[in-house]
């Protein structure tokens, strides 16, 4: 074999000219100058990673005895696997085998070495290089979220991690692993920061009390599980073996000093760091907090801002040059291909090219798959094991051939036969994980996270809350030593010793509750009234007596559920002779009444002589003190009439000055009951929403073109739609959805049409609205345009169509599984039957104002409505708001579900109770309900009532019912507040069309969706899979209902198909407005008679709210 003196002093096969070049150009291998220390850091940066801190959490799983047994293990294993990289670099004489494939194909044979060690090798570089960019956008995010204080703007997690792949771009054009050693350097000290964090904090914050070593599972399932767990959390901190030979490679080489001396020196130091990083902060960590540790040690120490900056920082840092690292075998891997397979010159050009195509590639799939690293903890499994752990020991046994039964044989095989173990056992693990999160995390938790090797935990810090001890009591110790050590066990320390333990023995004997009862209330109120320290004070007794309280009479008030009590006041109200009194009893101003009121034996709501029996908590509805909403001058102020010559002549208009027995007589006189039907019942409670695929969306809208095309087509006014994407002279007819080219807001010049798969493949084309006199447009619109495209780029818009006729009837039958009529008596007539008297009360959510959870306003409605006496009360969500202060900030002591059935439907049935059977009540929720499910379209609520009568109905949203054959639709999104804010418009000054509320509340008829913006909006969980017939308006409702922050309104809208000498069809928008907005709020009253309002009052509750209708 001829021999030469080879570049860089290394003695190589004779090489052609043209392959010395490419040699010299390749990464790998255009430089051999590194030092040993190069590799050493080379090496640090590769393999430590922030897996480092959920190593304490693998030991929590382990126990002391197999937890360090292993860790030595994998240490040891893994060290004998890279030594044995190390020999086989040059292990044959003359030639340097500079990358893991080269290696592999010797030992395996050309091709069957390719397809061993090259698929493991790209899934391991790849898959690691796009967790790197992941963790780096949210390490950035995270760092932008805690520096920048508001009013800072919230910046998407693509935004960042393109801010990350930015550096990328420029660092990769970096030549090979020796000019990126300085970047190399501090990504090893920033490693070397991650568990100097963890393991130093560890030790300041102390030995935890009452720590806990025993195994965290119960079962034997459980703890097999857990093992395996915690097996490949430690397995999968060594990672480095993929690169060694490529940092070999760097290293200089002649027969009289291999690379192998100082490459070896290079990795004893690395693995010394390692052992540095790891050991320190799996014991001391687990040490410390036993097996209550987090699965991020961060999570369990006391987190400044300023730690958990400093901690994201480093990790930005390291992974910065830690994706370099894994990227430079990719660049050489896939030049060395272009170069030598494909004929290219190895020009910078081509280097760019490729580069920079290579972080593209890795920034795309981050941005997609954010939770990418959960999958690769999966998949993985069958790339990391062997390359690190068995496959350099099979590579040994076929090179070096030890003999059968020697010491080094023995050692090889039993590192292959762990290696493959733990190839077989880490995906089983890892794909019960996935199951787990699947069935156990909620919509917001992606379901394949499972703690990749930059875990978001590193990112996210939570509070931990307290859990109820156990309740059974203990008789070791007298009761007061029983209190003190509970209180010693959960972590408290008493102040005032003595007088403390008194005071608690005092309270269990009362309220007859054990020391862990005690001691688990005393934790619900340390937690909610956000007391700091850890010691019990004296002066905290008071306001926990209170607390023990108010837990005692909603424990009475649960048991006896059905207990109402009345006073004469319900009939003072009735018999009252003054009319300001009466108006002042309903509207439930305090006076002096009210304080006579509360010095008696029966429990009222706060600050008025409501004639609805209370059945809430005492502490809160017993409560006299004024509140602002209490105090407010203008109540029930009539400010607009809808059809008032009307209402005279149909002499429905209540007199100003009634006589007092006729204005008994007729509140006492009880009204006719309404029917009621449900049309519309899906989404069925308790099913499983957020499982649509991209697919189902695309369906979706998919099947909205069509029917449109197909109601333009069956109208008989336009002809078949054509392909507006192609180029023609003449004018075509063409259906799609308006969409915006860009995340911006709609806007004239960025308009486009998406046609459908059927006639246009579902391709864009630009909108020119140049020539049109008019138009009203939104994102997800689906329209007609008559127009011409001339070059097939630009659709020049002539005439735009936005609306279908609309029958007053349901084109499709609804089915009678569909429909759920209320009464027994009540048999559905022919849909074209005529509407009957309705006279109803619509009030739209929140309930309660924004400085309380006292409810006033739901008081002081049912209260107006027991004056009223409507057939029918419609309240819309939210009823517990979950953007209310308290029940954001958490420092309400009930839970969502105790809150809404306490405050709201006890009251509603203190209501139906007292106005007997004809009183019909429907609740429809809202997306913002803190104790309902948060998608859209969305079920009704369960509430739990004894109601034979059927008198509180739960509706879906959107929901659809008759009542006395009236059509009524609702739907509590707030629509017509995100069309005004999408929606573009050119409206001639003469037109019908200037009432813009008119014209928004028509868009939702004319597109015959209740949602017909597309995309929704990011605070809309839309789930269009789910039941998507529930957001379609088959049919002109009489009445639409759309509560909304923007001003008040109700609306006729003329729509449908006209017949000869008869008018127009109607519909009846209305926004009634909040309840409680500010201190006051808004509701409706409406009388529904064939087909048209009547009369709708309005009245203002709050004094300082300017420019609107209230409806009342």
């Amino acid at each position: 074999m001829v021999v030469e003196k080879g570049y860089h002093g290394a003695e190589v096969d004779g090489k052609t000219d043209k392959e010395k070049a490419i040699d010299e150009w390749l990464p790998i291998t255009s430089s051999r100058k590194a030092k040993w220390w190069y590799s050493a850091f080379h090496n640090v940066t590769a393999m430590v990673g922030a897996g480092v801190l959920s190593l304490p959490y693998a030991m929590s799983e382990l126990g002391w005895g197999p937890g360090v047994a292993i860790l030595i293990i994998s240490w040891v294993v893994t060290l004998y696997t890279l030594w044995q990289m190390v020999e086989m670099h040059e292990m044959v004489p003359g030639k340097r085998f500079d990358r893991y494939h080269e290696l592999g194909q010797h030992a395996f044979g050309e091709k069957l070495g390719l397809w061993i060690v090259v698929p493991q090798q790209v899934i391991v570089e790849v898959g690691v290089d796009i967790v790197y960019m992941v963790t780096g956008g949210k390490s950035m995010q995270k760092i932008h979220s805690l520096v920048c204080n508001e009013p800072c703007k919230d910046i998407k997690l693509s935004y960042f991690i393109m801010i990350f792949a930015a550096a990328q771009f420029v660092l990769a054009q970096m030549p090979n692993l020796n000019t990126i050693v300085g970047l190399s350097v501090t990504a090893a000290v920033m490693s070397l920061s991650y568990s100097t964090i963890a393991w130093a904090a560890s030790v300041h914050k102390g030995v935890q009390p009452y720590v806990d070593y025993g195994y965290k599972a119960s079962t034997r399932t459980g703890a097999f599980f857990n093992f395996l767990s915690a097996l490949g959390d430690v397995a999968f901190a060594y990672a480095g073996h993929n690169v060694v030979l490529e940092i070999q490679a760097t290293i200089p080489s002649t027969p009289e000093k291999p690379s192998k001396k100082p490459m070896w020196k290079g990795v004893l130091v690395a693995y010394t760091v390692v052992a540095i990083c790891y050991f320190p902060v799996a014991l001391i960590g687990y040490w410390m907090f036993g097996n209550a540790v987090d699965d991020n040690i961060l999570i369990s120490l006391k987190r400044p801002t300023w730690l958990i900056v400093m901690a994201n920082v480093f990790v930005v840092i390291h992974v910065i040059g830690s994706y370099q690292i894994f990227a430079m075998p990719m660049f050489d891997m896939i030049e060395t291909v272009l170069v030598k397979k494909m004929d290219f010159k190895p020009r910078l050009a081509l280097r760019l090219i490729t580069r920079s195509l290579y972080v593209a590639i890795t920034m795309g799939i981050a941005i997609c798959v954010p939770f990418f690293g959960g999958l690769l903890g999966f998949f993985g499994g069958f790339a990391f094991a062997p390359t690190t752990y068995f496959l350099p020991c099979i590579m040994w046994l076929a090179i070096v051939k030890p003999k059968r039964f020697s010491l080094s044989w023995f050692i090889n095989w039993i590192c292959i036969i762990l290696g493959v173990m733990l190839m077989v056992l880490a995906p089983i693990v890892r794909f019960n994980t996935l199951v787990f999160s699947r069935h156990q995390h909620s919509t917001e938790t992606i379901p394949f996270a499972r703690r990749p090797k930059f875990p978001p935990f590193l990112l996210i810090f939570f509070f931990s809350s307290a859990t109820p001890r156990d309740t059974k009591p203990k008789f070791v110790f007298s009761m007061e030593q029983e209190i003190k050590e509970e209180f010693e066990r959960s972590g408290f320390s008493l102040d005032e010793e003595e007088e403390i333990l008194k005071k608690c023995l005092t309270f269990c004997i009362n309220y007859k509750l054990t020391a862990s009862d005690l001691v688990s209330s005393w934790e619900v109120y340390y937690l909610n009234r956000q007391l700091e320290g850890s010691d019990v004070q004296n002066a905290h007794m008071d306001g926990f007596l209170l607390h023990l309280q108010n837990k005692q009479k909603e424990a009475i008030i649960k048991e006896e559920a059905n207990l109402h009590m009345y006073s004469i006041n319900d009939v003072n109200m009735l018999l009252s002779n003054e009319q300001e009194e009466t108006q002042e009893t309903v509207m439930g101003t305090p006076s002096e009444r009210q304080e006579r009121m509360d010095s008696e034996s029966f429990d009222f709501t706060p600050g008025t002589d409501s004639i609805i029996p209370s059945s809430g908590k005492p502490s809160r509805r017993s409560s006299n003190h004024i509140t602002p909403f209490a105090q407010r001058t203008k109540k029930f102020v009539v400010q607009f009439t809808l059809n008032k010559i009307l209402e005279t002549e149909n002499g429905m208009r209540e007199p100003e000055d009634a006589d007092d027995e006729d204005d008994i007589i007729k509140r006492v006189q009880p009204s006719e009951r309404c029917s009621l039907e449900i049309q519309q019942s899906q989404p069925e409670s308790g099913c499983r929403f957020m499982y649509d695929r991209i697919e189902d969306k695309f369906n979706s809208l998919e099947n909205r073109i069509r029917r449109h095309a197909a109601a333009f087509v069956a109208s008989g006014l336009f002809e078949e739609p054509m392909d507006p994407t192609m180029a023609s002279q003449k004018s075509v007819f063409s259906v799609g959805m308006v969409c915006c080219d860009g995340e911006g807001r709609l806007n004239e010049k960025s308009t486009l049409l998406q046609g459908s798969v059927e006639h246009s493949g579902g391709q864009h084309v630009r909108l020119d609205l140049q020539k049109l006199h008019q138009y009203s447009l939104f994102p997800g619109q689906v329209v007609g345009i008559e127009g011409h495209n001339p070059s097939g780029h630009c659709l020049i818009a002539s005439k735009v169509v936005d609306s279908i006729p609309l029958s007053v009837s349901s084109d499709v039958e609804i089915p009678p599984a569909k429909r759920q009529a209320m009464d027994q008596e009540f048999q559905p007539d022919h849909p074209s039957s005529k509407p009957e008297m309705l006279n109803m009360v619509i009030a739209a959510g929140p309930f309660t104002t924004t400085d309380n959870l006292l409810f006033e306003p739901l008081i002081e409605l049912l209260a107006y409505a027991t004056r009223k006496q409507p057939q029918l009360l419609l309240l819309m969500g939210p009823f517990v708001d979950s953007e209310h202060p308290e029940i954001k900030n958490g420092t309400v002591d009930r839970s969502f579900n105790d809150i809404l059935h306490a405050e709201i439907v006890a009251r509603l049935q203190d209501y139906i109770e007292y106005m007997g059977t004809a009183a019909r009540v429907i609740l429809v929720p809202s997306i913002r309900d803190a104790c309902h499910d948060f998608v859209f379209p969305q079920p009704a609520f369960e509430i739990r009532t004894v109601d034979p009568k059927h008198q509180i109905s739960c509706l879906t949203n959107p929901g659809i019912f008759n009542a006395n054959k009236v059509k009524v639709s609702c739907c509590t999104i707030d629509i017509l507040k995100q069309l005004s804010g999408e929606e573009i418009s050119r409206i001639p000054a003469d037109s019908s069309s200037r009432d813009r509320m008119g014209r928004i509340a028509t868009h939702l008829l004319n597109q015959r969706s209740f949602y017909p913006l597309y995309p929704p909006s990011e605070d809309v969980p839309l789930d269009l899979s789910l039941a998507p017939e529930a957001l379609q308006i088959s049919s002109i409702p009489n009445i639409l209902v759309l509560p909304s922050d923007l001003s008040p309104f109700v609306k006729v809208l003329p729509l449908g198909e006209k017949s000869s000498g008869q008018d127009q069809c109607r519909c009846i928008a209305v926004n009634p407005g909040r309840l409680s907005k500010g201190v006051g709020g808004v509701s409706a009253n409406c009388n529904h008679r064939e087909m048209i309002v009547e009369r709708v009052v309005s009245g203002r509750w709050e004094d300082n709210w300017s420019g609107c209708c209230n409806l009342s």
